[in-house]
């Protein structure tokens, strides 16, 4: 059965994004010409939906700073425009911080409707949408958008969450939880997600942890499912191919505290086996983490890839790393980082440098899908175990495939969101 679903995201389906890959994999069942999506951020990718609006930041503001701007606003992308000028003027554009209050004041400017224009009224009456699903963030707006289409169009509609903000105490690392801007843009996101539940047909959380914490705040029973993320790569597309020289790979977001336990990991590795070499690929957050890291010796920087590179280098290591700062247990307590999906399914060991008290640590864990070390001690240990028994260092590679089958295949998790998505369509 078809259903012409509309996605309400920041991010732009497409590979070359975490957030756009998750979203992109969530929804694969579904044919491009089903597929329509209103996005703020990221290049497009037409092969896998075939409709785009897109409303940046800018276009929001200058709606509600320059009336007469409101009649120059076509957000409606077409494959042919190859959204070059959208990207230049991304990168062009000056970062702004991310703080609460920055946040709070993003959402007033987004509440206004301003950027909601006859020319967005076409675009969703050109494609005429049958269900709305919204990928949950820190946005209030993001889910009266989501809400008032369902509304108005008289569709259900959807959600897929794989982040606990509205849940925090403190919403981010960093902010002040009595502080009065982090006071107002939580209060609104609890406003606008209240209001959204009370409308919605079905939730989906990245984790079966996340769904039941929501559950006990939100309880909607009989009405959500944990679709872990799906593997982008798997046993078949590596091809594992055992270097000479052992090396551990670590390959993504460098922010939230990870540079401080990678180097200690690079610390541990140079004093177990000097020769060894740990590999990082991604963009650290500030200069005196880079420089700390690539001083060590026996450690290689090659900056932020394509995902395409990330399977190549993936294909030439002897172990895959992930690691959590320990200090970051409560802020990061219900994250699914979206690459560990990838080291289920790819058929190459991998060691997680976190504490146990992670959520995803206990899951690994519990599947034996993994090596664990939760300190200095424990990874000395089995660092020098792995780079001297293949044999031990492969022991669970076996287990993480058939969890990979079972949670994160990206054919059933598809099949299954579009499965709920059709058999709720009212049409």
């Amino acid at each position: 059965m078809k259903t012409r679903l509309l996605i309400i995201a920041n991010t732009a389906m497409n590979e070359s994004s975490s957030n756009g890959r998750t979203l992109m994999n969530l929804i694969s069942a579904f044919e491009a010409e089903e597929l329509a999506q209103f996005y703020i951020n990221g290049t497009p990718d037409f092969t896998c939906c075939k409709h785009y609006y897109h409303i940046s930041d800018n276009t929001a503001l200058k709606s509600v700073i320059k009336p007469s701007f409101r009649n120059f606003i076509h957000g409606n992308v077409s494959p042919c425009s190859t959204h070059e000028s959208v990207k230049s003027a991304e990168q062009s554009k000056k970062k702004i911080a991310k703080s609460c209050k920055n946040k709070y004041i993003r959402s007033l400017i987004w509440s206004t409707k301003r950027w909601w224009t006859s020319d967005f009224e076409k675009f969703l009456d050109d494609f005429s949408p049958q269900a709305v699903l919204l990928y949950a963030g820190d946005a209030p707006f993001m889910y009266d958008i989501a809400r008032l289409i369902a509304k108005k169009r008289r569709i259900p509609l959807y959600m897929y969450n794989c982040e606990n903000y509205v849940l925090k105490e403190v919403m981010y690392s960093g902010a002040k939880k009595y502080s009065v801007w982090h006071l107002l843009l939580k209060h609104r996101l609890k406003k606008s997600y209240s209001e959204f539940m009370k409308k919605v047909s079905y939730c989906f959380y990245i984790t079966e942890y996340l769904e039941n914490q929501y559950q006990l705040t939100y309880p909607h029973h009989g009405k959500s499912d944990a679709v872990y993320t799906a593997a982008s790569m798997d046993n078949y597309s590596c091809e594992h191919k055992e270097p000479e020289q052992f090396t551990l790979l670590y390959c993504g977001n460098l922010g939230v505290g990870r540079p401080a336990v990678l180097l200690s990991l690079a610390k541990a590795l140079y004093e177990v086996a000097p020769t060894a070499k740990l590999k990082i690929f991604g963009s650290f957050p500030d200069n005196a983490s880079e420089e700390q890291l690539i001083g060590c010796p026996n450690v290689e920087f090659g900056g932020k890839i394509p995902y395409a590179q990330v399977l190549v280098e993936t294909k030439n290591c002897s172990m895959l790393i992930h690691c959590e700062n320990p200090e970051r247990v409560k802020n990061l307590q219900c994250a699914f980082s979206t690459k560990l999906a990838d080291y289920l399914a790819c058929g190459i060991p991998t060691l997680i440098y976190a504490l146990r008290e992670y959520p995803f640590v206990q899951y690994f864990d519990e599947h034996n899908a993994a090596h664990i070390a939760s300190d200095e001690e424990e990874l000395k240990m089995i660092l020098s175990e792995c780079i001297e028994n293949k044999t031990f260092r492969e022991k669970y590679v076996k287990n993480a495939l058939t969890l990979a089958d079972k949670n994160h295949s990206l054919k059933k998790n598809s099949e299954f969101v579009k499965s709920i998505i059709c058999g709720e369509n009212i049409e």
